[in-house]
């Protein structure tokens, strides 16, 4: 399955902690040439999350029978959206995220990049309204009106993202405080004398 859905859909290439610093750094350069005198405080992170990701992809009537499964009791499910835990999920969402980026390189002030569900942008203080207006159109339009998780959206000169902090302020990129947490956390709450389930496992490697 994994391999037809590369074959079909293409390879996913998630943008990295290293693509988003660059991305910034590259932003500044740019607004430096085209707005003389921009200083890096000016420079604001922002970010936008959609609602339910995958779920936002609509399976058509007559293919749902593909997507059936065998329930307790001799039940049966159908999915009629993009469901978690398929294996070509991601390579079909990945799909949408790449014309979503198509889309907003033409029409947006400032630099982007999407992990799945997740927007990364960079723009200056004064565009920041707009971009994010811009933004949040574009989805509410292909997706519908409920895609955007209005309360997940923020901007400002620190940011989380894909489990990192950046700090324009500072000019420092590290794991996110959350993060760290539960790293200490499953570190401190292992007894190493005594086995632990495979699931538990998965759950620190997780962290």
């Amino acid at each position: 399955t994994k391999i037809a859905s590369n074959e079909l859909w293409g390879v996913i290439v998630h943008p990295t902690l290293a693509d988003i610093c660059r991305m910034i750094l590259k932003y500044f350069r740019m607004a430096q040439e085209k707005y003389p005198g921009v200083t890096w405080e000016e420079i604001v992170i922002w970010k936008m999350d959609l609602r339910g990701a995958y779920t936002l992809l609509f399976i058509k009537t007559e293919d749902t029978r593909l997507f059936s499964s065998l329930m307790t009791d001799e039940q049966v499910i159908f999915f009629f959206s993009g469901i978690f835990g398929w294996t070509g999920t991601p390579a079909a969402f990945q799909v949408v995220t790449r014309a979503m980026m198509y889309e907003l390189a033409l029409v947006l002030e400032g630099l982007t990049v999407m992990y799945v569900d997740d927007v990364i942008g960079v723009c200056l203080r004064r565009h920041v309204e707009r971009e994010m207006g811009v933004m949040r159109t574009l989805f509410t339009n292909v997706l519908g009106s409920d895609s955007v998780e209005d309360l997940k959206s923020m901007f400002g000169r620190r940011s989380t993202v894909i489990g990192y902090d950046l700090d324009c302020d500072n000019c420092l990129a590290t794991v996110s405080q959350k993060n760290l947490y539960r790293a200490l956390h499953g570190f401190l709450t292992v007894d190493l004398e005594q086995t632990i389930s495979v699931e538990y496992l998965q759950k620190l490697a997780s962290w």
